[in-house]
């Protein structure tokens, strides 16, 4: 990373951006066979200028020519993020065959204007443009063209250059910062040592990164997340204004003094609300019970809600507000969480975090607000909440927030913590089968599942948003079990403890094959594991496991009478491989066969020379869950009589 100075009120002209219609023949057959390879489009030409006015506005022009090599390729769908005070003031699209020849330039009804939040925003200003070029063979090429004068919190975060994406190559690319003289930014390269042209023009200072003829970059199965392979650059300001707040991004101390500043004030409780906070925590005998009875008392009065007004959407509505309206978004619930437990004497902090898919984890070196929710902190407790939800447990924030570096927004400032892991311990999923078989192949099969962790929220989700019949449905999509009757179906979540316990009943019409003498059973349709990457020649990044799991089952399967075991594939068997092990066993107790089964993988980055081992261990897994043993008809004895 590093800093420079630049400049106060511009527009730049004569940067050699030539739209005439000359440059807009991209033939297909010009492409070189080298970009080709492994790709499924490529930027034929692209320019970016992001024009910085002031420390408060600015502007962004955007130009890119895409082929598109097969049906693969996103990059035909266009995306502009807009609100109220940054706008899109100019937007093109224009489509080539492969020959490069205009098919037709596109209507402005074709580019669809929509709203940024889902349908459970009340209030919001946040849009975006969207537009999806399709044409009827391959390939073909795109022109897309935008302008948009940028203010708010879309010009205060910068424009970033996203040079390709997975299966795309780069002929031509190239980013320009235009800038005052004594406006200073800092930028961060990611997996590129291009360093920038410096230029200077009419008093202003511009920056210039140019790329050219990058190969694709294919994306690989448990491989690392996107900011760790492709080529991009990162910009944030030193200094900005949003309305009338002051900040800076030098350091995330400082941004967090920026937050402090959106928070300041935002945390008074109404009267009759402090009456009421210390009425719920007049018993409890600790601080720690003081936190649970609080938050249980948020979700069980105060619905999220996203409400994308403010500052850009980031300072939160006032305590008193939420208080008033019982409704809130991430900010404003986290904020009075944290005015309540402000009342009762217990500190807590904000956490800024970026929840979800993490394709860029900010880092100690670079300030960026690559956040999009927010959680809350107790340090005294080192208690995580999260404030959106109205049934997890208190701390425990979902598997969406969990190990990740987030911003921390203190007194002081900001700084960057990390949010716990979820282990194997902590991510467990064990199954208690027990299968009555019947001589014609149908079964009544008893399961019940003990879960924590990651895996226990989709079915605390599913308690709480679905009817009966609606789980009834779900089960029969996420079960191996062939068609079936769902006799009974239950969920309990635990209040306390990220966990729950799931029942349910089924009546199987066909749940093993039947062959003359012979019944063929699997043993595992309850837990199997399906998950084989494909095989790939020559691994080039590390392999990744995000998520720890432990499972252990018993499958119980009654042996029907008239019938014994003709053959059992594997009895036993234990395989290992970096990420874990894999355990089962099957044995013979009575008139039962008895399937124990253990599976423990732990999250973590492994060699990439490692990746054929461990995809074969995959496969033994699969291979040893999808295994059936075959029971034949018992011999009956003639009795001859008068012997």
């Amino acid at each position: 990373m590093k800093k420079f100075i630049g400049i106060t009120l511009f527009w730049c002209f004569g940067l050699g951006i030539n739209t005439s219609q000359a440059q807009l023949f991209y033939p297909a057959m010009k492409i070189d066979k080298a970009l080709s390879e492994n790709a499924n489009s490529v930027i034929r030409n692209e320019v970016n200028v992001f024009k910085v006015k002031s420390t408060s506005e600015g502007s962004f022009y955007f130009r890119q020519v895409v082929t598109i090599l097969n049906k693969k390729a996103h990059a035909n769908a266009f995306y502009i993020p807009y609100d109220k005070n940054s706008k899109v003031t100019q937007i093109s699209a224009t489509l080539y065959d492969a020959l490069g020849t205009k098919v037709r330039k596109i209507k402005p009804a074709e580019i669809q204007d929509r709203s940024l939040i889902a349908d459970f925003s009340v209030y919001q200003d946040d849009r975006f443009k969207y537009l999806e070029i399709k044409h009827s063979s391959y390939p073909y090429t795109i022109e897309f063209e935008y302008e948009m004068n940028l203010k708010g919190m879309l010009f205060i975060t910068y424009q970033d250059w996203s040079i390709q994406s997975f299966g795309q190559s780069v002929e031509k690319s190239s980013f320009v910062i235009e800038l005052p003289k004594k406006q200073k930014f800092s930028y961060k390269a990611l997996n590129f040592e291009v360093e920038p042209t410096l230029g200077e023009r009419n008093g202003r200072d511009i920056y210039s990164w140019n790329a050219s003829n990058l190969a694709a970059i294919e994306k690989e199965p448990y491989g690392p997340k996107s900011s760790d392979v492709l080529p991009a650059l990162y910009l944030s300001p030193d200094a900005f204004k949003v309305d009338n707040y002051a900040g800076s991004m030098k350091s995330w101390q400082q941004f967090g003094e920026f937050m402090n500043q959106l928070l300041e004030g935002q945390d008074e409780l109404p009267a009759d609300m402090k009456a009421e906070v210390n009425k719920i925590v007049a018993s409890a005998e600790s601080d720690k019970e003081k936190i649970d009875r609080l938050y249980t008392y948020m979700q069980e009065n105060m619905r999220y809600v996203s409400v994308q007004l403010g500052v850009g959407g980031w300072q939160p509505f006032s305590a008193e507000y939420v208080s008033t309206k019982k409704y809130g978004d991430c900010k404003a619930l986290s904020n009075f969480m944290m005015a309540m437990l402000k009342e009762v004497g217990i500190e807590s902090y904000p956490v800024l975090i970026r929840s979800g898919d993490l394709n860029y984890e900010v880092e100690e070196d670079f300030t960026t607000p690559s956040f999009n929710h927010m959680v809350l902190h107790v340090p005294s407790e080192d208690y995580w909440l999260e404030c959106t939800s109205d049934n997890y447990p208190p701390n425990y924030i979902g598997s969406s927030n969990t190990n990740r570096n987030v911003m921390l927004v203190t007194p002081e400032g900001g700084k960057l913590v990390k949010t716990p892991v979820l282990k194997a311990a902590e991510n467990q999923e064990n199954h208690k089968a027990v299968i009555l078989l019947k001589p014609d192949g149908s079964a009544e099969i008893a399961v019940d599942i003990y879960t924590s962790g990651a895996p226990h929220e989709v079915y605390r989700y599913v308690k709480d948003r679905y009817s009966q019949e609606e789980k009834e449905k779900w089960l029969t999509r996420i079960s191996d079990f062939p068609s079936f009757s769902t006799k009974s179906f239950a969920i309990l979540p635990s209040k306390e403890e990220p966990e729950a316990k799931v029942s349910y009943e089924l009546s199987v019409s066909r749940y093993s094959a039947k062959a003359g003498k012979r019944l063929f059973v699997p043993l595992n349709l309850v837990n199997s594991w399906g998950d084989i990457p494909p095989a790939v020649e020559e691994r080039k990044n590390n392999i990744h496991r995000d998520e720890a799991i432990w499972n252990r089952d018993e499958v119980i399967l009654d042996i029907p009478a008239g019938y014994e075991i003709e053959s059992i594939p594997v009895a036993s068997q234990r395989i290992e491989a970096q990420p874990g092990y894999y355990e089962m066993k099957v044995e013979k107790r009575g008139g039962q066969l008895v399937l124990t089964r253990e599976l423990k993988l732990e999250e973590g980055e492994f060699p990439a020379a490692e990746y054929d081992e461990i995809r074969a261990f995959y496969k033994g897994v699969a291979k040893l869950d999808a295994m059936k043993i075959v029971l034949i008809e018992k011999k009956v004895e003639s009795v001859v009589k008068g012997q």
